[in-house]
């Protein structure tokens, strides 16, 4: 079977982000002691480790094939597919390359090999801006796909990269007169490919630890023992735990992530992380339920990261046996966690599948007008003196002043409007309220609806990431059926049968329905699932979210690589 770039990067990206639970103790057995010691090399993450164990060491391989293929088989993949995916997978290499951004796709010149690769856009190449990088890549397709991005990097950083790899590879040669660079050259000596470039960073950057951490909000400090925070002095172990290994980007994450942790839970029990009975297994499952993760790799390395200052606070003498206990359970149900998370329906949580199904079949994502129009809905909020009634309506003067403007169409023209004349307007408000985008102090009462930082920070989203948030929660029962009301069911039906006209290749014009389903049917418009034409039509984009949400997630199937 032929396998589309999409479908092998899925299959490897949950793979290997799998792959790392329960490595670190895999890596303890003796067999490894060499990577244990080699400072730098544990300096790298976790999953580049893994990779070359299960990918790459061909000492491993009879057990990496039954590993992959024991995935494979719980994903449904049937015998003689697993062994053609086994195959592609572990045909995959880590290089360095240079970088060039050709249309949709980017070429790759291999600057250790010589070879030229036309690469197809994946979330793995998001926001790529430098010229150079280390990349894992695969695939038996004419294109290949990024499996890995493990690090880009600015000129100075890939001419002194360069520089030493190249004195690493002599070196070698003079040992071994008959060596060949090849790409199981490569394969086999990506360990120290990894090590180079940490000895590169730590060359050009220094020890990054010296000074005492400081967190975004100076008031988080004082919710640690000042003593525990020298757990950052060395990175090391958290450097293991994340897929990114920038050493900024760690610190930051941390900031985040015990932010997140002390104000969403902490803080109103006031509670601390001076507390050391802390059970983060109830903390974790309260911030998943709350959709507090962006995506389910957030929620894993969040896991991860908070497990490894622990681990260290066990080091220095601390009595953290309850916080440890309880993240190790949390790790050994992560995907009942992730299940959590995937159902949620507050917070910025969205399927990290969806950026990239966005892309690659709408290219006009960044101009959506439903996505606009609820930015504006937001500005409107912010800068005028909108009430919410007590029934839940927005105040009519001004609900009538903003769908004018907004060009957004009622079910029935009336002199008075309430929020469910405009199901557009309903699902902006609940979706506001839900997201904790406002806050409604005193509900059943009179009040002003007031934004709250999570506007700032919903508005500070590319829109790639606020189309995600959006399709996630519209794909969503539980948001839906409180958002819509008592119109939920017959909003349901009239799309149902809509899609089900449109599929069997019906002919359906807007103006053959009547005026009350105009607006449920335009909001699909206006999302580019449909468009209207003489006749409506599925766009490619809804055709690809109908076969995803109808077929692919469902049977979405995650599970726990065991190395143990």
């Amino acid at each position: 079977m032929k396998y589309a770039n999409s479908e092998l990067y899925d299959i490897g990206r949950i793979f290997l982000k799998h792959a790392v639970i329960g490595f670190d103790e895999f890596l303890e057995n003796s067999y490894f002691n060499s990577i244990l010691d080699n400072e730098y090399l544990m300096k790298r993450p976790l999953e580049e480790i893994a990779a070359w164990v299960l990918l790459d060491y061909e000492d491993f391989k009879e057990d990496a094939i039954d590993l992959i293929y024991s995935f494979l088989e719980i994903q449904n993949i049937d015998k003689d597919e697993s062994f053609e995916l086994i195959e592609i997978l572990r045909d995959s290499y880590v290089s360095l390359f240079e970088i060039k951004k050709d249309g949709e796709d980017y070429k790759f010149h291999d600057l250790i090999l010589d070879k030229n690769y036309t690469i197809e856009y994946t979330s793995a190449l998001a926001n790529v801006s430098n010229k150079w990088g280390i990349f894992r890549i695969f695939g038996p397709n004419k294109k290949k796909i990024v499996l890995q991005r493990i690090r880009t990097m600015v000129e100075t950083e890939y001419f002194t990269f360069h520089s030493n790899l190249l004195k690493v590879f002599k070196e070698l040669k003079y040992k071994e007169k008959t060596l060949k660079i090849d790409k199981e050259f490569l394969k086999a000596n990506l360990l120290n490919f990894l090590s180079v470039s940490e000895v590169t960073n730590w060359g050009l950057y220094g020890n990054p630890y010296d000074d005492e951490f400081e967190f975004t909000d100076e008031d988080l400090k004082s919710a640690f023992y000042k003593e525990d925070l020298y757990a950052l002095n060395d990175l090391k172990d958290f450097k293991r735990a994340l897929s990114e290994n920038d050493e900024e980007y760690i610190l930051a994450f941390f900031d985040y992530t015990f932010s997140k942790i002390y104000e969403k839970y902490l803080e109103g029990d006031e509670k601390s992380f001076k507390d050391y009975d802390l059970d983060y297994f109830k903390i974790f499952a309260n911030l998943c339920n709350g959709g507090d993760f962006s995506d389910q790799n957030q929620l894993i390395e969040s896991v991860e990261l908070v497990l490894a200052f622990y681990k260290k606070l066990s080091k220095m003498g601390r009595e953290v046996k309850k916080p440890i206990e309880s993240l190790q359970k949390v790790k050994k149900s992560i995907f009942d966690f992730i299940k959590m998370l995937d159902e949620s329906i507050g917070g910025f949580y969205y399927d990290d599948r969806l950026p990239d199904l966005i892309v690659k079949n709408n290219p006009n994502y960044a101009a959506n007008k439903f996505i606009e129009n609820y930015d504006n809905f937001l500005t409107f909020l912010d800068i005028n003196y909108v009430n919410l009634l007590k029934s839940g309506d927005l105040s009519p003067a001004m609900l009538r002043g903003f769908v004018e403007d907004a060009e957004i169409l009622p079910t029935k023209y009336v002199k008075i409007y309430k929020n469910k004349h405009f199901p557009q307007i309903e699902l902006y408000l609940f979706f506001t309220i839900i997201k904790s985008l406002t806050y409604l102090y005193n509900p059943g009462e009179v009040q002003e609806i007031i934004l709250t930082d999570e506007a700032d920070d919903y508005m500070s989203f590319d829109e790639l990431k606020k189309y995600s948030i959006w399709i996630d929660s519209l794909s969503k029962e539980d948001f839906l059926k409180p958002a819509l009301g008592d119109n939920y069911e017959i909003y349901k039906d009239l799309v149902l049968e809509l899609f089900e006209k449109l599929l069997s290749g019906e002919d359906v014009r807007l103006s053959d329905y009547q005026e009350a389903y105009i607006p449920v049917i335009q909001i699909l418009i206006d999302l580019d699932i449909l468009e209207e034409k003489i006749y409506l039509k599925i766009t490619k984009f809804g055709q690809a979210l109908y076969d995803y949400y109808g077929t692919d997630k469902k049977k979405d199937n995650i599970i726990e690589v065991d190395f143990n």
